[in-house]
Parts: structure tokens; C-alpha cells; sequence
């Protein structure tokens, strides 16, 4: 437990400073936002080899490796499978919202048409590209968010939960480790990531919506965890949600609508997969633990 405590204070000592410090210079608007947030992303990835060095662990972790031979299954399942969860969560919403649900994708096409109005674009050549960048959700991410989701991974389902198993039991260090995970991205709801700024109970509010989207979240990248004794398969999932889980935005028709409820998955509509995926996990999990 020792060992936990200084990875936690080591990785939420230099997030949440990065954190502060960009909230009081501009937060999400700044233009340092985004490297600065790529950079919190890695930490806790690298705050596992800190810790290890400090702690005179040693650097052997049999979860580091994907053993792609027995395990091919459930990385296709974490690829292909969040997907669907992801695409089910936003029919729930539009299922609900028809009317916000645009097929021709009009606002993202004349957003597009206004910025590169002097390129001599049709809506056609841009409303195509728009489904290139649609489709590219399925092999881009890796090469633009993979690093930041494996270290996430690697950090909170690799290390933490691992150190937690030992003291707290399994199901139970599952939870814990999503509610820290959640606690963890609070600095930036605050800043308005995921649930804008502009609603009742803020920051609250936002704060306790990605603690509980972390735990449901988290269940799920456990449950692979878990089954193939390897952070890759999570990695992989986890990797193939953030990179689709704003995939929405192209069908839009319109800016007004609560980030609480979805599309996304952080939303209550948007996250219904998950929560049924999550429910399906637990239990497994339950059974793991017996």
C-alpha cells in the first residue's frame, strides 16, 4: 500500500499542478492546452517507472506484455467492440433527439465550406472528406492518442489497481481504482472538458459525472485486464473510445444540447452501452473474485 500511496501523490502532485497552473493562464482556450493535456495523459504511464525506481520494485511486469497469440480475440473485442458500444450509445441519444440528427451533416459541411471557402471546395468533395475522417476512426487513432491511452492504462489498471487487489480484494479495487481515476480529470472538468462550464452545480456536477464514467469505463478496461493478464487489450479499448466517442459532432445540427445526457459516452444516453457492458463485466468479475 506504501507503494500506491507514492504513485498517487507523485501522478496527481504533477497533473494537478499542470492543471492549476493552465487553469490560471487561459485553461482549455489557451493554445498550450492541448500539449499540455497530451503531456498529463503520459504521467501515469511514467510515474509507474518513478515509483519502481523509488520503491526499488524493479521494472518486471508480466502485464506489460500483449501476448497477442492468446489474446487477439479480446483486442479485436476492445477495437471493434467499443466501437459498437460507442455507436449504440448515440442511437440511444438521436433515438431520443431525432430532430438534432443531421444525415448530410449541413453545419459541419458549411463550417468547412467558410474555412477553406477560398479553396474552391463543392459540398460534395467536403462532405466526402468528412466521411474519410469518419472512417479513419478505425485505424488513425493509434497512431495520434495510443501512447496516452497506454500509459493511462498502464498507470491506473497496470499499477494501481494491482496494489489495491492486495489490500482491498478484486471487485473492490475496480471501483476504487475508477473513482480515483475520475477524481484524477478534475482540474480539467473543471476547466470545462467533457461538460462545458454553463450548467447547475458546477463544478460538481462535472466533477461526480466523470467519477461515475470512470468507474462504468473502468469496469470494462478491468474486465480485459483481467482476461488476458494484459493492459493492451484495455489500451486498445480505451484508445478506439476517445478517438470515437466525438464522432457525433459530424451529425450535429445543432449547438444546444446537454453534454450530461450525450451524445457522448461521458452522457447519460450517450454511455447506455457502457453501462450494460459494465453491468455484464461486473459480474464476471464478481465471479473472478470467489
Amino acid at each position: 500500500m506504501k507503494r500506491a500511496g507514492i504513485y498517487l501523490l507523485l501522478t496527481f502532485l504533477i497533473t494537478w499542478l499542470l492543471g492549476i497552473a493552465l487553469l490560471f493562464n487561459g485553461g482549455l482556450e489557451s493554445s498550450f492546452a492541448p500539449l499540455i493535456f497530451d503531456i498529463v495523459l503520459l504521467i501515469p504511464g511514467g510515474m509507474v517507472f518513478v515509483t519502481r525506481a523509488v520503491t526499488k520494485e524493479g521494472f518486471k511486469d508480466p502485464l506489460l506484455l500483449p501476448r497477442f497469440r492468446q489474446n487477439w480475440r479480446y483486442m479485436l473485442l476492445a477495437w471493434l467492440g467499443t466501437l459498437a458500444v460507442v455507436l449504440l450509445g448515440f442511437g440511444a441519444y438521436f433515438l431520443v433527439f431525432s430532430g438534432q440528427f443531421d444525415w448530410q451533416m449541413t453545419d459541419a459541411v458549411n463550417a468547412y465550406m467558410e474555412a477553406y471557402k477560398d479553396q474552391g471546395y463543392t459540398e460534395d468533395t467536403i462532405r466526402q472528406a468528412l466521411y474519410m475522417q469518419i472512417v479513419g476512426v478505425l485505424y488513425m487513432p493509434i497512431f495520434f492518442n495510443g501512447l496516452m491511452c497506454f500509459c493511462e492504462e498502464l498507470g491506473f489498471r497496470g499499477y494501481l489497481q494491482t496494489k489495491l487487489q492486495e489490500v482491498y480484494g478484486l471487485w473492490q479495487s475496480v471501483i476504487l481504482t475508477g473513482i480515483i481515476w475520475g477524481i484524477w480529470y478534475s482540474p480539467w472538468i473543471i476547466m470545462g472538458y467533457n461538460y462545458g462550464t454553463d450548467y447547475s452545480l458546477y463544478p460538481l456536477g462535472g466533477c461526480l459525472a466523470m467519477i461515475v464514467y470512470c468507474v462504468i469505463v473502468g469496469i470494462y478496461l478491468s474486465w480485459l485486464k483481467l482476461k488476458t493478464n494484459s493492459i493492451w487489450p484495455g489500451a486498445i479499448a480505451s484508445t478506439m473510445l476517445n478517438a470515437s466517442a466525438t464522432a457525433y459532432a459530424y451529425f450535429m445540427n445543432t449547438d444546444d444540447y446537454n453534454l450530461f445526457l450525450g451524445p457522448c459516452p461521458t452522457g447519460l444516453l450517450g454511455g447506455l452501452g457502457f453501462i450494460a457492458v459494465a453491468a455484464v463485466c461486473m459480474v464476471q468479475i464478481r465471479k473472478m473474485a470467489r
